[in-house]
């Protein structure tokens, strides 16, 4: 016994020793995170002052800016200015004497050619200037900084007479240095600096104006994304406080640094001040904890190893129930153990069951499990699950034990379907708890019944209850909707099998009168030679409107022959030039007097021949119908890398960025730009996206309106496989009466 209190005391100094030391340590953490802290806080407030600033310096440069800009407008209305001649030099000179701003004005006219000019530096005449073209298409006033130095800040913009109607431009030059007279004004304290920075991160105004003169180059830190941001970056082993603003009026930004260490300095002695003192206070609250702690050690022991006991999964240890204080702190510990315990089982059973509901698919066995788990949880005599029906009534799904001997149990279900609370009823013999099951949305969808004989339930029980409830709740709502969906599935399935049956009965309808109609025009064509000419002209209507409609057709049958599911196709090494040549005979008149430029060399790419000659076709009828007859169809082919691109270029109507958007989609047409609408159905290029996709390549577009467009495919090159002509296949469905022969070595004589 004696060394068994020996080793205690030895264990007790020990955890004293302990505790003084993690004590001092933590004493010394804690210091230094609330040192670091401060500093972190300052440094912030410090950083976020410099971001306003830089932010305030970049909005009054983008002031001074727009003032410039709107300067340089308002003397573009100027009539004599507006008439673009040579005497609008008097004027310029004018407005140059009376303004503060401008160094130079030059006047330019549609073509970009200088008409006049004055400089407040030298006697300016359009002469000394160069043609300035790019200068033709501006429609709004634009600034920009020029490659000389000291930096100008240089401002067009259009001459308008009447508005609306750009007839020229005028141009106006002023010093950055003028312009950015905040940032040099401002004064510089602890170290802060702030410099106007270009798209190059080069140095254009800043209160050193010696960096100036070096054209110095300050690149902006990693964190900088183009948005307002400040943060710390290391220049020349020394730590900087960097805000960076951007600029509006051109590609810049502002720039304010600081030194860190210069930034601190005024606050670092306080910063050790309050360090000491916490390191002094945490000293002081562990050596009374140690004592405290020694004191208090030995009547805690017993309970101190149950805990230890209780925490390693000995769920039946218990302390020993002493008297005083510590006694009752034990006897709480033992009644906690034992309700924990009693939880732990049941909290397990709530788990498995949960499992169990959760996973069915089938109303009846959900609702057997959710009455049959119940029992096991509360350890009932009987229970039952009754849903609610669309009129509100109590519909029984499912019951377990003799739930009939109480008749109590349907009255209790109706109040609780009355009010949707738990419902706890004493009877002689017993007791029955009803409790709702509620929907995801809590709507109300059934009544569980529990009756038992013990005494009444402790509000856990109650709780345990509702969970599972809830469990309940969530697995007949899976099951409703999992049940619902299946149903929405079928609908679907069956609405898409009408759909594609009605396209198709409905193309092969249409097929049967159209030939009818195409047979008979051309028998009319051959025997009525002789007749008068109007009606040869009608007779020649006739058959260009039934290949019109047989095209339609046609465009009909390939969609809902891709629509029906993919069939195999083979890829072989396929020379570009051929399928091109097929795919404008085929087109024939359609092509007709319009100069194509062909530009494929002996390029070959992996493709089914008929595919890509259905794509070519496709791709060149859309130029051919959407470009005037005079205008050229460029096709030309490169390979880069292994992947080979083929474009087909026009000179039409081109797309907006909202049609190219869509323009791959099934039955989309553009709006049309003339009297007579383009025929089709709106089904080429989502045909063509869908042929190239299966042939492993892409289908896009370039496009501007008015100025044509740009439709381009990729395609794998042989050489990208290893040079050999096995084949591979992919997964599409030929288009079906396409017009051209099958066998993909051999090119189709005549469409």
């Amino acid at each position: 016994m004696v060394n068994f209190r020996r080793l205690l005391d030895r264990l007790v100094v020990r955890l004293v020793l302990v505790v003084i030391a993690a004590g001092v340590a933590a004493a010394i953490l804690v210091a230094v995170l609330v040192g670091n802290l401060a500093r972190s806080t300052i440094r912030s407030e410090i950083a976020t002052g410099n971001l306003t600033r830089a932010q305030d310096l970049a909005v009054r440069f983008d002031t001074r800016v727009d003032t410039v800009t709107t300067n340089l407008l308002i003397a573009a209305g100027h009539p004599a200015i507006q008439d673009l001649e040579r005497s609008a030099e008097t004027t310029l000179r004018a407005l140059l004497a009376r303004s503060e701003t401008f160094d130079e004005l030059v006047l330019f006219d549609a073509d970009g050619a200088p008409v006049a000019a004055a400089a407040s530096r030298f006697l300016a005449t359009p002469e000394d200037y160069p043609d300035r073209p790019d200068l033709a298409a501006l429609s709004e006033p634009s600034a920009r900084t020029l490659e000389v130095f000291p930096p100008m800040l240089e401002v067009t913009t259009p001459v308008e007479f009447p508005p609306g109607n750009v007839l020229g431009t005028l141009l106006g030059k002023v010093p950055l240095e003028l312009v950015g007279s905040h940032i040099q004004q401002q004064s510089l304290t602890n170290g802060t600096d702030q410099f106007l920075l270009d798209g190059s991160q080069r140095v254009l105004v800043t209160a050193a104006r010696d960096l100036m003169a070096q054209e110095t180059v300050y690149p902006l830190p990693a964190f900088y994304t183009g948005s307002a941001v400040h943060g710390v970056t290391e220049i020349d082993n020394d730590r900087w406080l960097v805000a960076v603003a951007p600029t509006e009026s051109f590609e810049g930004a502002v720039v304010v640094t600081q030194q860190e260490a210069a930034a601190l300095a005024p606050v670092a002695s306080q910063l050790r001040q309050l360090s000491l003192i916490v390191v002094a206070l945490i000293g002081a609250t562990v050596v009374g904890v140690s004592l405290m702690g020694r004191f208090l050690l030995r009547p805690l022991q017993s309970l101190t190893r149950a805990v230890e006991k209780f925490g390693q999964g000995h769920y039946d240890a218990r302390a020993e129930e002493a008297s005083g204080e510590i006694g009752a702190v034990a006897r709480e510990f033992n009644h906690m153990a034992d309700r924990l315990s009693r939880r732990r089982s049941e909290v397990s059973e709530m788990h498995a069951l949960s499992l169990l509901v959760t996973s069915r698919e089938d109303r009846q066995a959900v609702a057997d499990d959710i009455v049959s788990g119940i029992r096991r949880l509360l350890g009932a005599e009987a229970a039952a699950f009754t849903a609610v029906d669309d009129q509100g009534a109590l519909d029984p799904v499912s019951t377990s034990g003799p739930i009939s001997e109480w008749p109590s149990a349907e009255e209790v279900s109706r109040r609780t379907l009355g009010s949707g609370e738990v419902v706890v009823a004493a009877e002689q013999d017993g007791v029955v708890i009803s409790l709702p099951i509620s929907e995801i949305d809590g709507e109300l969808s059934g009544v569980l019944v529990v009756v038992r004989r013990e005494g009444q339930p402790d509000i856990e029980e109650i709780r345990l209850a509702e969970t599972f409830a809830s469990f309940a709740g969530v697995a007949v709502e899976n099951v409703r909707r999992l049940e619902l969906q299946q149903l929405l599935v079928h609908e679907l399935q069956q609405a898409l099998d009408r759909r594609r049956e009605l396209l198709g009965n409905i193309t092969h309808d249409l097929r049967s009168p159209v030939v009818c109609i195409s047979n008979f025009s051309a028998r009319l064509n051959d025997e009525w030679r002789d007749m008068e000419p109007a009606a040869a002209e009608l007779l020649n209507e006739i058959m260009a409107q039934a290949e019109i409609l047989d095209s339609l057709i046609g465009s009909l049958l390939e969609f809902n022959a891709a629509e029906r599911g993919p069939h195999r196709l083979t890829s072989a090494p396929v020379p570009v030039h051929r399928p091109l040549n097929a795919a404008i005979d085929t087109l024939g008149s359609l092509l007709d007097g319009r100069p194509i430029r062909v530009d494929v060399a002996d390029i070959e790419v992996m493709a089914d021949f008929i595919l890509l000659t259905r794509v070519l076709m496709h791709l060149l009828s859309n130029a051919a119908r959407f470009s005037p007859p005079s205008t050229p169809i460029t096709v030309r082919a490169d390979v880069n890398g292994g992947i080979v691109t083929i474009e087909v270029e026009d000179e039409g109507v081109g797309l907006t960025e909202e049609e190219a958007a869509i323009a791959f989609e099934p039955f989309w047409k553009r709006v049309e730009s003339t009297d007579q609408p383009q025929p089709g159905l709106g089904l080429g290029l989502s045909l063509t996206r869908d042929y190239i996709k299966a042939m492993g390549g892409e289908l896009g577009v370039r496009s501007r309106p008015g100025r044509g467009s740009v439709f381009y495919f990729t395609l794998t090159s042989p050489a990208s496989v290893g040079g050999e002509i096995g084949l591979h296949s992919g997964d599409l469905q030929y288009p079906g009466d396409s017009g051209l022969s099958s066998d993909q070595n051999e090119a189709p004589a005549e469409a």
